[in-house]
């Protein structure tokens, strides 16, 4: 549009200067009457908005059945609490077991390591004997014996007590282990039950927390749990908006 403009402005002075003459007679054409200026448009109003249509309000049976869904959640909440302040103290009771279990296991390696390394001295004792009694006289023989049966019957001795604890120990790591996995049960079992809470209470922002509701209604309810509270001794119910 702009480049048309240009070539009609050039057509126009190369025809004037083409015929001077004409132009000298001509008389000068009146300058046209300026246009006047349309009125100015009022400006337009924007158009209103829709009118939102009022939401309409819960029943006071709505508004009851929202409280009593409160409430059953905050004692559910309060009883998962609980429960996780009990597992934090069995996780700690837990923990110094297998701790003490861990350091009894530990010595009783040292233990048993130190009776095989006796097993083999005795061994070797007994094999000595054998080989020496036979230039020893009876009472000497008698004599040799006799202490070496007391070194044997002090090691089955020892023995037998090692034994024991290793049964014991046997027995305490399957308690240790049943005890581990009930815990851990337990554990998820409160995960679980947490999660299904917050997607109850997830559900009841939005199907409770954000509905209105006379107000009337909220008072004649409160009195109502106030004569049940005062009747039971139990807390009244939360307001629908918390």
């Amino acid at each position: 549009m702009r480049y048309a403009t240009f070539r009609l402005a050039a057509l126009s002075l190369a025809a004037a200067l083409a015929s001077p003459a004409g132009m000298a007679q001509t008389a000068p054409a009146k300058p046209a009457a300026k246009a006047a200026k349309p009125a100015a448009k009022p400006a337009a109003k924007p158009a209103a908005e829709p009118a939102k249509p009022k939401q309409k309000l819960m029943t006071r049976d709505e508004l009851r059945a929202c409280l009593d869904r409160r409430e059953a959640q905050n004692t559910e909440n309060k009883a998962i609490e609980a429960a996780e302040k009990d597992l934090s103290a069995e996780r700690e009771g837990i923990r110094l077991e297998k701790a003490a279990y861990e350091a009894e296991q530990k010595e009783l390696i040292a233990n048993q390591e130190k009776l095989i390394a006796e097993t083999a001295t005795l061994n070797k004792r007994r094999d000595e004997l054998v080989e020496a009694m036979a230039k020893m006289k009876d009472a000497q023989k008698k004599a040799a014996k006799a202490e070496y049966d007391k070194e044997t019957a002090d090691f089955n001795t020892r023995l037998e007590a090692h034994k024991q604890r290793l049964t014991t120990g046997r027995a305490r790591e399957t308690a240790l282990v049943a005890r581990i996995d009930e815990f851990n049960k337990k554990h998820q079992e409160n995960v679980a039950r947490a999660d299904k809470l917050g997607d109850e209470q997830d559900a009841w922002r939005t199907e409770c927390g954000n509905k209105p509701y006379d107000e009337l209604d909220e008072i004649a309810i409160k009195k109502e749990r106030a004569a049940a509270a005062a009747a039971t001794g139990a807390a009244p119910a939360a307001s629908a908006g918390k």
